[in-house]
């Protein structure tokens, strides 16, 4: 059989179009192909299979396997799949393949995990497939020959992903790959190099590992091929010494004495081989062997020609292999010298113009985190080694990003140089200080206030702190829309520098500039005000310029505006003050201040809080008002207003107490059909366009509010439930269930009262929950009740898990007052022709159209009669051979079916605007058929 009639029989001339219409609807393509799926995977890979199926057509069957959920979720297809796939790498082996070869070595690899994963989790499968991988990689090239270069690095890329995936699985292989990697001489050798240090990792790892004797009959096992593998043939030239080099070297590893010559041997046999590699594979590649040295207890000395070779490289890779060595090996492997240098090679690497801007951040990071002599760490108190005149060769320019300033400013104030010119900080910053002033309140405002917290962490001499209050000062005055960075920035570096060196000295002169303003802005006084209250708050602050300043503030013009905002932020200020007040002429003049606003302020709820305010400190001693006007007072549990009135703090919460045990119940009562539905056997005469009557109702639709549905239960005791007597009545039962991310939070419903009788004779109360969904699926809820005893006690229990079925979804179509009854046959077919479209279209990728087919081999009776007693409210037409049906799924979706019956069998069509909604109409149909 050739492959063209096969492939127009599957997918049709129009190949590519087939396919992903195949991968957007798998169901939908194979029911319209009127074949199973398992003839539909033997005709696919009957045409991969043939020499003379063009490529693209290949490599599109094979993304379809790796990519249809379909063939994923059964064993049967998953195994026929792979065995298939086992057999044509096997198979395979002209040049011409090669490509193929590439991408199927590739999927049958993701499919072997797969399918171990899924079903399996045995190593049979998996050592056939590492099997057929060796073979191929065991084709390597000796200089003379370089062929199927694309197989044997795919082959190479797929080995190190089992072995990711299950380390250890090429242990007992770890021979033959290292003579590959010495026999290989092309360009894919990093490929060889790569798996076998990643084997060689995991094996140090297991040697390590404590279990490891336990475990090594189990290993022995896993690692035991199914297939003999093909004998390795060296060339004349190879020594026979060098092929067991490695083999000797496990050995020794596994002995009690470890003698680490041989492994060395090894390790130099593969740094000498790592030339000619890609920067990324051969950082990839000297990360694990640097692992594997480090697990050995080998000396790292052996990896000092890294950083020869690399120490000066202007790749952002090498230059972080370098550094990674040095963080793992510190002081062993690297002297001050080599630091040294390396450090410097790290600041020449940031002076490249083609740096990208993430590189010089990394930079950046290595550089703040370098301390001399240690190995690397993350310690705030790590420095940059004293005069680095290179500094200047990365100083941070106006073009430079946000963050790379900062990080620059970070680097700089790790080092010493800002203890030698303290005084140079305002030049050091007028890069950062002009961004915030061309955008105050950006990002940049932030990462000023980082770089200033950066510098007093690090060390704050006097006449740094003076810098950069003078900075900060200017800054506020000019911007005042700063207040809370600045507010927010002194209350971080309280812990650093105290109050009386920084915020006081800042904050005192800034009030007595703003008590000579004459004329401030609403907007601006706001924010003044903030930190003035701050200010207020602040321990040994002269609160006398704040009380000048509020009475300076307070013009005429100011109390006849009456702004709300304005008034209520003054009287923030005000109870600020009245904390700290502690002599009798500052209490004075506060109850002046609040005297003035409750007298000449033209807003009425400011006044009238003033007027509290005032009441409130000259009646009440300054004990007891304070704890009232603190902010803090809700979270410290201060005494409220209740408590100083009546003396006693009374519990206002009752304690609840938990039941483990269900001793209610919910019983779920049947929905009720409703019979006054009309089903026309004969279609009425469409007397209206069915395209006006569609675009009526799905304007509607559009315009229509979440639909809900209830659902009626029975709450009672549950039959198994022994209450004790105190329980066998309860009151005030509150139901309450949990959320659902596919529904709107369900309102709690309350019922007063409950009484426990005779198992058979429980009292019983109706209650309705009502249901909104964000999506037409099922869902289940947790259910718990709260309820209170006879004496006051409260106690909560939980419930059975309440259930919305598929059938509780299915409603009658909601139709608006413009279409009547009569309409409905017209609508249907209207609708089922719109989303029939909408299904086919390819324009229009994002819809969630489908249509499907299900055959139901059953009397006509039989689903005739189920069909009309169970969904009677959704049927719109029915007659001897067409029964046609309209089902409505909240929030707004349709189902659509075409039942055509048939003596012994009937066919139904099914048309839907929600994909997902077929498998819960499937199981849902099943069960109404298992009924009969």
């Amino acid at each position: 059989m050739t492959t063209k009639p096969q492939t127009a029989n599957l997918f049709g001339n129009e190949w590519a179009r087939d396919i992903n219409m195949f991968l957007a609807n798998p169901t939908s393509f194979i029911s319209k192909s009127s074949k199973t799926t398992d003839l539909l995977i033997d005709d696919m890979l009957m045409i991969i299979s043939t020499s003379s199926t063009i490529l693209s057509l290949k490599l599109a069957i094979l993304h379809v396997f790796l990519n249809v959920e379909l063939f994923q979720t059964s064993k049967s297809y998953l195994t026929k799949i792979v065995t298939a796939l086992e057999y044509l790498s096997s198979q395979f082996v002209e040049q011409k393949d090669n490509l193929f070869l590439h991408q199927l070595l590739a999927a049958l690899t993701t499919l072997s995990i797969e399918l171990d994963e899924r079903f399996l989790h045995d190593s049979i499968q998996l050592t056939k497939c590492v099997d057929l991988l060796l073979i191929q990689a065991n084709q390597v090239a000796d200089g003379t020959r370089s062929e199927r270069v694309l197989v044997r690095s795919a082959a190479c890329i797929c080995l190190s992903e089992l072995e990711e995936v299950y380390p250890g699985i090429l242990y007992s292989k770890l021979s033959y790959l290292f003579q590959y990697c010495q026999l290989e001489k092309t360009f894919i050798r990093q490929y060889y190099l790569s798996l076998f240090c990643t084997v060689l990792r995991h094996s140090l790892l297991k040697f390590k590992s404590i279990e490891f004797e336990e475990q090594a009959n189990s290993l022995q096992f896993f690692f035991s091929p199914t297939t003999v593998l093909i004998p390795f043939i060296p060339p004349k030239n190879f020594r026979e010494e060098s092929a067991h080099l490695l083999c000797s070297s496990v050995d020794c590893v596994m002995s009690p004495n470890l003698e680490k010559v041989d492994l060395k041997k090894s390790f130099s046999t593969l740094l000498d081989a790592s030339t000619n590699m890609t920067h990324t594979m051969l950082a990839n590649t000297m990360h694990k062997l640097s692992d594997c040295v480090l697990l050995a207890g080998t000396h790292p000395s052996i990896l000092k020609i890294l950083y020869h070779r690399y120490i000066h490289s202007s790749s952002i890779v090498l230059l972080q292999l370098v550094y990674s060595l040095k963080a793992k090996f510190g002081r062993e492997l690297f002297d001050i010298a080599e630091e040294s240098s390396f450090e410097r090679s790290i600041f020449w690497a940031l002076n490249n113009p083609h740096n990208l801007n993430p590189h010089t951040l990394l930079l950046y990071t290595w550089l703040i985190h370098f301390p001399i002599l240690d190995p690397i760490t993350h310690r705030e108190d790590n420095r940059v080694p004293n005069g680095l005149p290179l500094f200047q060769l990365c100083y941070p320019t106006p073009f430079d990003s946000i963050d790379l300033t900062v990080r620059c400013f970070h680097l700089f104030s790790a080092s010493e140089l800002i203890l030698e010119e303290p005084r140079s900080i305002n030049t050091h910053l007028s890069v950062l200080v002009q961004r915030v002033k061309s955008q105050p309140g950006s990002y940049a405002t932030a990462a000023f206030f980082h770089t200033l917290y950066l510098f007093l962490h690090r060390s704050h001499p006097a006449l740094m702190i003076q810098s950069i209050r003078v900075i900060l000062t200017d800054l506020y005055l000019s911007y005042p829309m700063l207040a809370p960075y600045l507010i927010n920035f002194m209350l971080v570096i309280t812990s650093i520098v105290p109050a009386n060196n920084f915020a006081i000295p800042m904050l005192s002169y800034i009030v007595k500039h703003l008590q000579t303003l004459r004329q401030v802005r609403t907007a601006d006084l706001m924010f003044h005000l903030q930190l003035v209250e701050y200010a207020a708050l602040t321990p040994k602050f002269n609160l006398d310029s704040l009380l000048v300043l509020l009475h300076s503030v307070l013009q005429p013009e100011v109390l006849e505006e009456g702004d709300w905002h304005l008034g209520h932020t003054i009287l923030d200020v005000c109870r600020a003050l009245l904390l700290g007040i502690h002599s009798d002429s500052q209490f004075q003049r506060a109850c002046a201040l609040l005297y003035r606003i409750r007298a000449k302020y033209t807003d009425v709820d400011v006044c009238n809080e003033a007027g509290f305010l005032l009441i409130l400190i000259t009646s009440v001693s300054t004990k007891k008002y304070r704890p009232l006007l603190s902010k803090a007072s809700e979270t410290n549990a201060e005494p409220s207003l209740k408590d100083l009135v009546v003396g006693t703090t009374f519990q206002l919460t009752a304690p609840i107490t938990h039941i483990p045990e269900v001793i209610l119940q919910l019983e779920k009562m049947p929905n009720k059909t409703s019979s006054s539905s009309t089903a026309y056997s004969n279609p009425p005469t469409v007397t209206r366009d069915p395209t006006e009557i569609l675009k009526q109702y799905l304007t509607a639709t559009d315009q229509l509010i979440d639909t809900s549905f209830q659902l009626n239960f029975n709450l009672s005791y549950a039959p198994h439930a022994k209450p004790s007597t105190s329980m066998q009545t309860i009151y005030a039962i509150s139901l309450h269930l949990s959320d659902n991310p596919h529904y709107h939070p369900t309102a709690s419903i309350t019922i007063p009262k409950l009484v426990y009788k005779a198992p058979s004779e429980n009292d019983k109360r109706n209650v309705s929950f009502e249901f909104r969904p964000k999506l037409p699926f099922p869902a289940q809820f947790s259910v718990s009740a709260i309820f209170s005893l006879q004496d006051g006690a409260t106690y909560q229990t939980p419930l059975a898990h309440l259930e919305v079925s598929f059938s509780d979804l299915v409603l009658p179509i909601p139709l608006p007052q413009e279409i009547s009854e009569q309409d409905t046959p017209a609508l249907f077919e209207a609708l089922w022709s719109h989303l029939s479209r909408k299904c086919f279209s390819e324009k229009n990728t994002e819809s969630k159209c489908t249509e499907s087919f299900i055959k139901l081999n059953k009397p006509s009776e039989s689903v005739t009669r189920i069909l009309l007693h169970t969904l009677s409210p959704n049927i719109v037409t029915s007659s001897d051979n067409l029964i046609q049906l309209l089902l409505y799924i909240p929030p707004r979706h349709h189902i659509l079916m075409k039942a055509r019956v048939s003596p012994d069998s009937t066919d139904v069509s099914i048309l839907t605007d929600e994909w997902r909604l077929l498998s819960y109409f499937n199981q849902y149909m099943h069960t109404l058929l298992a009924q009969m």
